[in-house]
């Protein structure tokens, strides 16, 4: 097998980031410029992009052991490439791309320190799995309380958002509940039981796992299973980072050839929707919040320290603001929010704790298997969700607590089969 070079993998990262500028020039530019994707190309800042990401990617580590190394290079095609593109593309702030930059590299920086000695606890597992089996139950009850078999309405993708709109959560506390399900508990048993080859078990978790996208229209839901299948394929084949930003490269570029002959369905989700439109959004929020008040968490569950400023959410706000739109909810990044609370000194301040999280969950001694099944689609929703938001609402500290759960039951069993 031949040894995988860092200059292979910048040159995948620099035709990633090629190609979406093709696409966006060809496409996204043409028929989206309604929605603020204008040309204004600046030769210099796109050279400059092009020298940051390969700073960044050096700033990585090389090795594919820890959950950290593989989230932050994921991080860095889907939230860091579109965000140097269109910085090149748009001639956007070169203030905050270097913050943004430098707050990605110090994050990446702060997981390269000594792993953290992880407490252990004494605690009965069977207990763990009887309650993940009663959350599971109520939530699938709930929902067919509530809303009766789930329509076959989800199964096209442009209408997810009216499956969305529809349906009834019933019982508050669903609200967190579905979400820690369809993002972090069906997941992890998913890979689980792949992970120790019982498919019969992996199968039923996937089958509730289609069934849970079919009532809510969260395509999350949908292709978290195939990204955990597809990790541990390639893990057991090697050099998982190659294969998987090639097959994002070959995704971009299959996408952008149907759409010359009128098959925009690709373009559209995957292009302009999953890279350009989310790496806007960050530029559109360090533009507002540039001339107008900090929000300093009060919006938050931290409210009550400070006076929410603004009449309308800040989603809605930006919404409002640049999309023409009050009730449209902008969504953004966990560094366009940081910038958004406290400034550029919020982006450092989050880029710090994130780095420490993922420190403590690269020291949980669990398989990275089921690291990457309980965290890696709560972690990826970063880069379209706040930092605080994802780690409670968004399961992030659900997945950690879950992870460590399975560390002390791998503990257990080698202590039983030391003992026999």
């Amino acid at each position: 097998m031949l040894k995988l070079t860092p200059l292979k993998e910048i040159t995948i990262l620099l035709l990633i980031k090629a190609s979406l500028e093709i696409s966006y020039i060809f496409y996204v530019y043409p028929k989206y410029q309604y929605m603020g994707f204008y040309l204004d190309i600046s030769v210099s800042k796109w050279v400059l992009s092009n020298f940051l990401l390969i700073f960044l990617f050096y700033t990585l580590r090389s090795t594919e052991k820890n959950f950290s190394s593989i989230l932050l290079k994921i991080l860095l095609i889907v939230m860091i490439i579109p965000t140097l593109s269109l910085y090149g593309l748009k001639g956007e702030s070169t203030l905050f791309l270097l913050f943004f930059v430098f707050s990605f590299a110090l994050t990446s920086l702060i997981v390269r320190l000594p792993l953290i000695s992880i407490w252990s606890i004494n605690i009965n597992i069977r207990y763990i799995y009887m309650l993940l089996g009663f959350l599971i139950l109520i939530v699938f009850v709930n929902l067919l309380v509530f809303n009766g078999l789930p329509s076959l309405t989800a199964i096209n993708l442009f209408d997810v958002y009216d499956v969305r709109k529809s349906v009834n959560y019933g019982l508050p506390l669903m609200g967190y509940l579905v979400p820690w399900l369809g993002k972090v508990i069906n997941p992890f048993l998913i890979g689980m039981f792949l992970y120790k080859k019982e498919i019969r078990w992996s199968i039923f978790f996937l089958f509730l796992q289609i069934l849970l996208y079919l009532y809510t229209g969260h395509k999350s839901f949908l292709f978290s299973p195939l990204i955990i299948i597809s990790f541990i394929y390639f893990q057991r084949k090697g050099r998982v980072y190659l294969k998987l930003s090639t097959s994002i490269l070959l995704v971009i570029i299959i996408s952008l050839i149907l759409a010359v002959y009128g098959m925009n369905t690709g373009a559209t989700l995957f292009i302009r929707r999953t890279f350009f439109l989310t790496a806007q959004n960050y530029y559109y929020y360090f533009d507002f919040f540039s001339h107008n008040e900090f929000v300093k968490l009060s919006h938050s569950i931290f409210e009550g320290l400070y006076t929410y400023p603004y009449s309308l959410l800040p989603p809605n706000l930006i919404g409002e603001a640049y999309y023409h739109n009050p009730e449209g909810w902008v969504n953004t990044g966990y560094l366009a929010d940081a910038y958004m609370n406290f400034g550029f000194l919020g982006m450092i301040v989050f880029s710090l704790l994130f780095g420490f999280l993922l420190l403590i969950i690269d020291s949980i001694k669990t398989p990275l298997v089921l690291k990457v099944a309980a965290l890696l689609i709560p972690m990826y929703a970063l880069r379209s969700g706040a930092f605080f938001t994802s780690l409670l609402t968004g399961g992030i500290l659900l997945g950690i607590v879950i992870t460590y759960l399975y560390s002390i039951l791998e503990k257990k069993l080698l202590e039983k089969g030391d003992q026999e």
